[in-house]
């Protein structure tokens, strides 16, 4: 494993993988992304600063509600349906390219890719496919470990969005699951406030995975607090002493902080590692000043950063939320050097106010 229990993320690139080795994987928190495992306590989701809150459904007594009964009904009346072995083919990857509209954040545009779907995955990767006659309408995509199965991807036409074909793909591969005797089934993760993700929760019970007690539970009336209830204070603070001071700043969410922690990229070190910067100062045009915060360290900083590092490639781009984009940094950026730092923003602000470096201010907001 990369990276230590302090850390935000930790990657893992296995080589091999037996079945029950995922097993332990999932229940320690960790879920997939191509061949990566890695396991998050902070993120960007919908460029909002969130926590990742892994969630597990028991099938030995799993019981489906009223309304996912009626899901499952009315569609298998109306489409039919196979589970097996996945494989890329050129319909699916039509469908996977024209539902990314639904999809923020860094986007693999190579279905295949993105899964790990070749004749050297670690997987066993199923896929569930949805016809309406020939059509192909919506497909899933799940791991098979010994005991356990993960959700990984589920994507359908627009057209038959009302028939709620991403749900009804989860429930069909929970259906198999059941069938194979697994006893846990993974859907992923919710967030630490209320997302789009939400619907995951309303499969049955369900058990969230607790970092900092390293188990699973039944979740209370609320989730406990994160790191990003934390982070989301300190932006707050921020912005608070800022105006009180009257520093003119421009504040931005930065989803490339994660950047930092993947150390399969020989720049890692190198990323500015702030999920949030406040920009209150420019050098140059594309060097900038901005305060931000590393939950690590539980400090703030006060440092030079660049900007117009484009981590997007043939392979991948980053999507931008079309009502949110303006709050969002569109690029990586690198940090140059950390001016100042310090577990109080207090401190930095005689720094900002009698204007010792030369910059050019940014306008009071």
């Amino acid at each position: 494993m990369l990276g230590s229990d302090a850390d935000i993320i930790n990657y893992v690139f296995p080589k091999k993988l037996s079945a029950k080795r995922l097993d332990s994987y999932l229940a320690a928190g960790w879920f997939r992304s191509e061949q990566i495992l890695f396991r998050s306590k902070l993120l960007v989701f919908n460029e909002q600063i969130t926590t990742p809150i892994n969630i597990r459904f028991s099938l030995e007594n799993h019981v489906w509600s009223k309304k996912n009964r009626k899901i499952l009904r009315d569609n298998n009346q109306h489409y039919t349906h196979i589970v097996r072995p996945s494989f890329i083919s050129e319909e699916k990857q039509i469908l996977y390219e024209n539902h990314r509209h639904r999809f923020t954040g860094y986007f693999c545009k190579n279905l295949s890719k993105h899964l790990n779907l070749s004749q050297i995955s670690i997987f066993n990767t199923y896929e569930v496919c949805v016809y309406d006659g020939d059509k192909l309408i919506a497909v899933s995509f799940f791991d098979l470990g010994e005991k356990s199965a993960a959700s990984l991807l589920g994507i359908f036409d627009d057209n038959y969005k009302k028939h709620s074909l991403g749900i009804y793909t989860m429930l069909l591969e929970v259906e198999f699951c059941k069938q194979k005797n697994i006893e846990k089934y993974y859907p992923g993760y919710v967030l630490d406030q209320p997302s789009s993700l939400d619907y995951k929760m309303r499969m049955g019970e369900f058990e969230l995975y607790d970092f900092s007690k390293k188990k699973w539970q039944t979740p209370n009336a609320e989730f406990p607090a994160t790191i990003a209830t934390e982070v989301r204070a300190k932006m707050d603070e921020v912005e608070r002493i800022l105006r009180k001071n009257h520093i003119g700043f421009i504040k931005k969410i930065y989803p490339f902080f994660a950047a930092h922690y993947n150390v399969f990229n020989p720049q890692h070190e190198s990323f500015y590692h702030s999920p949030f910067g406040f920009i209150v100062g420019q050098l140059y045009e594309n060097e900038i000043i901005v305060v931000g915060y590393q939950p690590v360290k539980k400090e703030f900083t006060l440092s030079v950063v660049s900007t117009g590092y484009y981590l997007e490639s043939q392979d991948h781009e980053f999507i931008h939320s079309p009502t949110l984009s303006s709050n969002i940094y569109p690029d990586v950026a690198i940090l140059n050097w950390i001016i100042q730092e310090s577990p109080e923003v207090e401190d930095f602000v005689s720094t900002l106010v009698n204007n010792t470096m030369k910059m050019m201010k940014i306008k009071a907001s």
